[in-house]
């Protein structure tokens, strides 16, 4: 009498195993004295097995796919993505949760304790066990990602990003396609050669305009408070605030930066636009001469274009 051959985790209950005895006429189905039969008589009766009720061998994916390797997996990886950002390092850990994800959807699909692909109605669950392990690692990627923001957002240094703002309308018209502008209280300065002074005081460059290497653009401009002390620097490599010499930095995004001085005045509010556009507002104070108030105008009504050697010039 034989019993369903169970295979690893697989049953198969249309098919009768029996056990094996050694004789004369080689093994024959019997109770007594039985021994396992051989490995290879037993995985052509599995594929019998197969064929029988239709079922796909999985042993090719199997062998990639281990269930007990993707859990250790699994938690090595949320160990490590704890542990980056505690030391905010966001990047890595976000990388940490992608993998820790890939590893949940293998140990699922290939655990034989939670879901039988080789079973018609365990399929369903396990497409969509899937799909929620692989939405929850989506959702904690995007968590990591808004507290890397954050975090970034209230560094004193970093890199103004380009926005995707429209171009604001000004006189200059049409702004040639490889110019960029340089927004300053209601003028507008349209660059075209690089580096560029849009703005000197008493004939020394104190707001020049430059291409970076990747081809964007860079403010290279110093920000005082009345002792002459910098307050904020923009330059080549972004932006860096003196936070001995300020009161508060505000950034709505990457690409926004607001500076106030211990006085509480803003004396700095620059926005990267988009990639051929900057504005910037605030104070700009020197030694020996009143201070130099940009302000914020909402509309720009006059434009400055090639004027020689710097496009606006204070005395």
């Amino acid at each position: 009498m034989g019993w369903p051959l169970v295979v690893g985790s697989f049953e198969f209950p249309h098919v009768k195993a029996y056990p094996a005895t050694i004789g004369s006429g080689g093994a024959t189905p019997d109770k007594a004295g039985a021994i396992f039969m051989s490995d290879e008589r037993r995985e052509r009766q599995v594929q019998r097995a197969r064929e029988q009720l239709h079922v796909p061998p999985l042993a090719g994916w199997r062998k990639v796919l281990d269930y007990t390797a993707a859990g250790s997996t699994f938690g090595l990886l949320i160990t490590a993505a704890a542990v980056l950002i505690g030391t905010n390092d966001y990047s890595l850990a976000i990388g940490c949760f992608v993998g820790a994800t890939i590893a949940a959807i293998v140990w699922w699909i290939d655990s034989p304790s939670i879901c039988n692909w080789e079973i018609d109605a365990d399929r369903p669950l396990g497409l969509i066990g899937a799909f929620v392990i692989l939405a929850m690692g989506l959702l904690v990627a995007y968590w990591t990602y808004d507290k890397q923001v954050d975090f970034e957002l209230h560094q004193l240094h970093g890199v103004l990003v380009p926005a995707d703002d429209p171009m604001p309308q000004n006189a200059c018209g049409t702004i040639p396609s490889n110019a960029v502008v340089v927004f300053l209280g209601d003028v507008a300065s349209v660059v075209q050669s690089f580096p560029h002074t849009v703005l000197s005081v008493h004939r020394q460059s104190v707001l020049t305009l430059e291409r970076t290497d990747d081809g964007g653009i860079a403010v290279v401009v110093d920000i005082r408070s009345s002792d002459g002390k910098i307050v904020a620097r923009l330059n080549r490599d972004g932006f860096l605030v003196n936070e001995h010499n300020s009161l508060e930095m505000k950034r709505i995004d990457k690409s926004s930066l607001v500076v106030e001085d211990e006085y509480g005045k803003e004396v700095l509010n620059a926005r990267h636009l988009n990639k051929h556009a900057f504005r910037l507002t605030g104070i700009l104070q020197y030694p020996g001469m009143n201070p130099i108030h940009i302000p914020f105008a909402p509309h720009f009504s006059a434009c400055s274009s090639n004027a020689g050697s710097s496009d606006i010039n204070i005395n």
